[in-house]
């Protein structure tokens, strides 16, 4: 393989384009991208040019490849992003385990709030880095395909709806907690009872507590999310899959 089609393989990997999307927009046929990648045919200073035009690039990546400075400053990106939501993670953890003990007595806030709120979005974060991470240290990309986008769609619809389930019940107990904290101030001791979140409709608060009782036991299941949520998200034009 030719050191060009080498650069062209790899641009075209951090592009998220399949060599049929490639040829397509450079309005060759795939064995040509095929060719160019091997090194069984070389293109011309015009392809070229059209090539680093498809690919956001400069021809002299193309032919002496990507800087050193720039694949560092990718990995840095994403590792320090990576880094961030860890030390959220364990700060929550941290401050779980303090708030929870003092609260629980009178309140399912600090569950809600922490294990079925903001960890999940912090392992959805964990997981779609880690492949972030795995993406620019050896260069795989996103699935491409109609299977994959519509398992991308269903993922985020689940996830969604998720979220959106169990927030009338955060902010029921947001609304309980600050009560029973002005009354127990006042009239002592009270212990947590539970009222439904919708009074309205009583099948959304049940099945809001079901969502918040799985979640709070395997909510490290959202790190699988995330990653796959990464692997198979939709390509877009002009994006680099980190």
């Amino acid at each position: 393989m030719s050191k060009v089609g080498k650069n062209i393989r790899l641009l075209r990997g951090l592009k998220g384009l399949s060599q049929e999307e490639l040829a397509k927009q450079i309005f060759v046929s795939r064995q040509t991208v095929s060719n160019y990648e091997t090194g069984k045919s070389k293109p011309d200073i015009d392809m070229l040019v059209c090539i680093s035009e498809v690919l956001d690039t400069d021809v002299n990546e193309l032919i002496y490849g990507i800087s050193s400075h720039v694949e560092k400053k990718d990995k840095v990106k994403v590792l320090s992003r990576f880094v961030v939501v860890c030390i959220l993670l364990m700060i929550s953890v941290y401050y779980y385990d303090s708030f929870d003990k003092s609260m629980a007595r009178y309140s399912l806030l600090p569950i809600v709030l922490v294990k079925n709120t903001l960890w999940p979005i912090l392992y959805l974060l964990i997981g779609w880095n880690c492949l972030s991470l795995v993406n620019v240290t050896i260069g795989i990309k996103p699935l491409s395909g109609k299977i994959s986008r519509l398992l991308y769609y269903t993922l985020m619809l689940i996830t969604i709806i998720y979220f959106v389930m169990i927030t009338p019940t955060l902010i029921a107990n947001i609304k309980s907690t600050i009560e029973v904290l002005i009354l127990e101030n006042t009239e002592g001791l009270y212990t947590y009872r539970h009222s439904n979140s919708f009074v309205f409709i009583p099948i959304w608060d049940r099945i809001a507590w079901k969502f918040i009782l799985y979640s709070g036991k395997y909510h490290f299941l959202f790190v699988l999310i995330g990653g796959a949520l990464w692997a198979m998200k939709p390509k877009t034009k002009g994006e680099l899959s980190i």
